[in-house]
């Protein structure tokens, strides 16, 4: 079988990937990672998109992975078609689902402006439980980081027109119809940079990877493995 790797988005952990894994493990060897500071996975002192590509090399040459899928949620997408275009020679296909591309200083600090702790304590308490139970006593710290990252992204986005067309395997991007996050306009002109790659449209899903169907994203990846 396949390797399949499947990386989350910002905030994220391998949990939010178990009914999918549940539903693929006859028809893939699964594989799942944490990005450092998410999940049980230790905060390093190094915290960015960069860093997380050489965390996906590092898991892949650490685990003897060959011919690898790679299904990355958000910047989990982000992050493997980086690694693909710094010369991951053993990635052979990324799939990305929701995947944000455009950014600039602007879109970065509106981004941003959700992240600001106290706040989220008191307007979104059920989502800062989530963060407690995702990630224990780094949340807080985690949510600075990402907030950290994303203002880097609006500086300077790594996946630039010259090193989308550094990408020499066949990318499927995904996006939702109702996500709210990610343009369908930023995906078609990532789309149209990347050498081998085509955009599928799915209807009725939104940004969030838990509210989007399983059994969809199970016949998305077979289909296109």
């Amino acid at each position: 079988m396949k390797n399949l790797i499947l990386l989350h988005g910002a905030l994220g952990n391998i949990a939010l990937f178990n009914p999918l894994v549940n539903e693929l493990k006859n028809d893939f060897h699964c594989h799942v990672l944490n990005f450092n500071g998410h999940g049980n996975s230790p905060m390093k002192e190094e915290f960015s998109i960069e860093e997380f590509s050489l965390e996906l090399n590092a898991f892949i040459d650490d685990n003897a992975l060959e011919d690898c899928l790679v299904f990355g949620h958000s910047m989990g997408g982000y992050v493997a078609l980086l690694a693909s275009a710094s010369g991951n020679q053993k990635i052979k296909k990324i799939i990305t689902l929701g995947t944000k591309f455009l950014w600039t200083n602007e879109i970065a600090e509106n981004a941003v402006s959700f992240f600001d702790i106290e706040k989220m304590k008191l307007k979104v308490p059920s989502f800062v439980d989530q963060l407690k139970n995702a990630h224990s006593d780094n949340w807080e710290r985690l949510v600075l980081n990402i907030k950290e990252l994303l203002l880097k992204l609006g500086a300077n986005p790594p996946l630039k027109k010259d090193v989308l067309q550094k990408i020499n395997i066949p990318v499927i991007l995904c996006l939702g119809d109702k996500d709210n996050t990610v343009s369908e306009k930023e995906t078609k002109e990532t789309q149209q940079n990347i050498p081998q790659s085509n955009l599928i449209i799915l209807p009725g899903q939104a940004h969030s990877l838990e509210g989007v169907d399983v059994q969809l994203l199970k016949k998305l990846i077979i289909e296109n493995a």
